[in-house]
């Protein structure tokens, strides 16, 4: 969370400060405790996902995690009061997929956690961002199930301006 002001309006995470805001970054659990109505950024990022293992020595990898989901919302408006922040885990690597991420929660703001990644003759499992198939054979990835949500009073663009893609959503 970030906010326009250098007075201790609200306590909660580790606080920094850069120019005019004060932000909040909270590495694990907690709670975001406003002492005045106010304004707030907050940007929310789930646990990415584990990465796929092979299965025996000689089989080539699996796939990779996917991404924790992202959620941004400017400007949101809070009151005087305590709001519970969840902080979702990252995906393990097993002996064979890894497992989800955990989502991330900030009051009721949800970032999804990123798909495990398949093993090596598997498909990746959905999340956030899904994650990566196994090597071996025709797999797919995960799908990708956290939605750009573009808020009325913000309308924001993103571009992705990566080689590969070059779309915008």
């Amino acid at each position: 969370m970030e906010y326009k002001s250098l007075a201790a309006a609200a306590e909660g995470g580790e606080i920094t400060i850069s120019g005019n805001y004060r932000i909040h970054t909270f590495k694990s659990s907690g709670i975001f405790v406003t002492h005045k109505p106010m304004n707030v950024d907050i940007l929310v990022v789930a646990g990415g996902g584990g990465g796929g293992n092979r299965n025996l020595p000689q089989d080539p990898g699996g796939g990779g995690g996917g991404a924790g989901g992202l959620v941004y919302q400017a400007s949101r408006a809070v009151i005087a009061t305590g709001y519970t922040v969840t902080i979702g885990s990252g995906g393990g690597v097993g002996t064979g997929a890894g497992s989800s991420g955990n989502n991330s929660v900030f009051d009721t703001i949800t970032a999804l956690g990123g798909g495990g990644g398949g093993a090596y003759a598997s498909n990746g499992n959905p999340g956030g961002s899904g994650g990566g198939a196994g090597r071996d054979g025709n797999l797919t990835r995960g799908a990708a199930t956290q939605q750009l949500v573009v808020e009325e009073q913000v309308q924001r663009q993103w571009w992705c301006k990566c080689y590969w893609c070059r779309w915008n959503w």
